[in-house]
């Protein structure tokens, strides 16, 4: 039976309500939602916690000093340490605990619905930053450097999580074409004996040291955490009718709650896991960079810098149909007087890899200030910008496998020397020449968006061009992404085709084109295989037609004998300065060795042609 008078929360998100619910029941009063720091085996574990906080309390600068507290729980920490006298201000994601703890306390308590990667900066504005078993969620890159800006000199960022025992790179490595398609073959990730979205302890240390913060303070707390667990797991069985009945839980809720218990136990027994309180004193030269998410919010900075950078302006509706449809990942550095100085960009494509939909990134706008363009090591702009993309959003287990771009050799060797970036294709310019060329005449050309059913057409063509490219990695060219790309684009200034069968009215392919001066342009193409030598014929009819002297086409390597005319005299092929790099950075490590070579890229997979 479900015992009364007892703070149920069912309002909380799964499973901290089961947590504040097993907890409540120790006690008439809210506990906290944290590990208990134990002196005496059997002491309850309202005391225990209460004692952890505490504890907890000489870590801190004396009141009234002002305290960052990452991760809202349900109000616990945030309510004791207001009533000693601090000026709080509590940050989370959890709306659900956002809304509990207004509830709870009040509509003035001072949590914001905002995570701490995008709580808006104001330097030096903390004495103090503290984080508890949640830095699992954060980039460790925008951890420090962030908390870099926002405390002041000799500020403290206090830290208790679980660790693991330090893991190689090479753990997350592909290193060939098997374990790659393992990679891609997965629908759901099975929960592995060691959870690898935690950060090992050493690797913690390191990163602080980065950013400059010195370590004053180690307190391990393993076998308290233990014990906790031991806590939970005899109460989840005492208690099991309870939260059937309270949450609605099932069987098989219930029963993976025990299992990550026992399994999280037997790491702490084994030492795959530790549960360590630290304490970091900021210096005063550990506010050097600030590297985060570029809100829309700060798009004129970025206008300015690329101004400074290309000695061009990028308009506003260009800008919006880049950054302002939420189709893009924008991610700045700022310097210890508030300047952007660096901007690195993501563009949302899906690839279709070895056949096979993946999730991935188009690089562009990466732009580093003149006044930092000295720095090109792991202590520059250029380096903290792009590892720190890579660590949010690149690479096994993050919402992107793979990034790729288009740099010219100069830039794409100091991302090699940085061991951020691979070769994986060369870009070859092929040239056409227009000569006499007329349209075969069972061929008919059409505006592709001007056909009522254009999606319908667009899909099947890009279905039979999915299906028969099983050896290469290109971007999807479906009917959504077509319209983005060519019908959106402020100024594209395209000419889209559909190339139907006179007398059958089939759709065999689409081109899409642009004049550019003496040269008529190749931009894409979507279709079968099979018939691009027939598309080549049409291009080189649409550059006659356009008075243009020549079709030029960008292509890869693997891309060159398939685009191959009936006419060679007419044909010509140069390399260009341009190579495909692709995202090598921890994660996204030893993919390269299985993707060299077979991507499929022409001018409209970049954003700036």
């Amino acid at each position: 039976m479900v015992v009364q008078n007892k703070p149920v929360v069912t309002d909380l998100s799964f499973p901290l309500n089961v947590y504040t619910y097993l907890l409540s029941m120790t006690t008439e009063k809210l506990c906290h939602q944290h590990h208990a720091w134990f002196d005496n085996l059997s002491e309850p574990i309202v005391i225990t916690q209460e004692q952890s906080t505490k504890e907890l309390l000489t870590w801190l600068p004396p009141p009234p000093a002002r305290i960052l507290k990452v991760g809202a729980d349900i109000g616990t920490t945030i309510t004791a340490l207001l009533e000693r006298g601090y000026d709080v201000f509590g940050v989370t994601q959890d709306k659900a605990s956002a809304t509990y703890t207004r509830k709870q306390y009040g509509s003035e308590f001072p949590v914001s619905m905002t995570g701490y990667e995008d709580f808006e900066l104001t330097p030096r504005a903390f004495d103090c930053i503290l984080l508890q078993e949640n830095i699992q969620h954060i980039p460790l890159t925008q951890l420090f450097s962030r908390a870099a800006i926002l405390l002041r000199p000799g500020g403290r960022l206090i830290i208790l999580a679980k660790t693991t025992s330090d893991k190689s790179e090479d753990d997350y490595q592909v290193h060939s074409l098997n374990d790659l398609k393992t990679v891609l073959g997965k629908a759901t990730q099975n929960k592995s004996e060691v959870d690898s979205k935690l950060y090992s302890l050493d690797k913690l240390k390191l990163e602080a040291s980065k950013h400059c913060f010195d370590l004053a303070k180690e307190h391990n707390l393993s076998s308290c955490a233990q014990l906790t667990l031991n806590f939970l797991l005899t109460a989840i069985t005492k208690y099991r009718d309870d939260l059937h009945q309270l949450f609605m839980l099932s069987d098989t809720h219930i029963n993976s709650l025990n299992t990550s218990s026992q399994l999280a136990n037997r790491n702490y027994a084994i030492g795959n896991y530790s549960y360590t309180a630290l304490c970091f004193h900021a210096t005063k030269s550990s506010t050097r960079w600030l590297a985060c998410d570029m809100p829309a919010s700060q798009s004129q900075e970025m206008l300015t810098l690329f101004q400074e950078v290309f000695k061009q302006k990028l308009g506003e509706p260009m800008w919006h149909w880049k950054y302002a449809v939420k189709k893009s990942h924008a991610f700045g550095v700022w310097n210890r007087e508030g300047h952007l100085v660096a901007h690195y960009a993501g563009f949302i494509r899906t690839l279709s890899m070895f056949g096979k939909s993946v999730p991935a990134l188009q690089i562009g706008d990466v732009m580093v200030h003149t006044s930092e363009r000295a720095v090109m090591t792991k202590y520059g702009a250029f380096f903290q910008v792009t590892s720190g993309f890579f660590e949010k959003y690149v690479g096994k287990e993050k919402p992107y496998l793979v990034a790729f771009g288009f740099p010219n050799r100069r830039h794409i060797r100091v991302g090699q020397r940085l061991k951020l970036y691979a070769s994986v294709e060369n870009i070859f310019k092929r040239n056409w020449l227009a000569g006499n060329t007329k349209l075969p005449f069972w061929l008919t050309l059409e505006p592709l968006f001007k056909q009522p059913n254009w999606t319908q057409i667009a899909e099947k063509l890009w279905q039979e061009m999915h299906q028969n490219s099983h050896d290469f990695i290109l971007t999807h060219r479906d009917s959504s992404y077509l319209k983005y790309r060519y019908q959106d684009r402020p100024d594209g200034n395209y000419q889209t085709y559909l190339i139907r069968n006179r007398l059958t009215k089939s759709a065999k392919f689409i081109v899409v084109v642009k004049k550019n001066n003496d040269c008529l342009d190749w931009i894409d193409y979507v279709g079968p295989p099979a018939v691009i030598p027939l598309a080549i014929n049409v291009t080189q009819h649409l550059a006659k037609k356009s008075s243009t002297m020549k079709v030029t086409a960008w292509l890869t390597g693997c891309m060159l004998e398939s685009f191959s005319g009936s006419n060679k005299a007419l044909e010509s092929t140069e390399e260009t300065d341009v190579e495909i790099a692709q995202s090598d950075w921890k994660l996204s490590k030893g993919l390269a060795d299985t993707t060299r070579g077979h991507w499929w890229l022409m001018y409209g997979d970049t954003d700036f042609l």
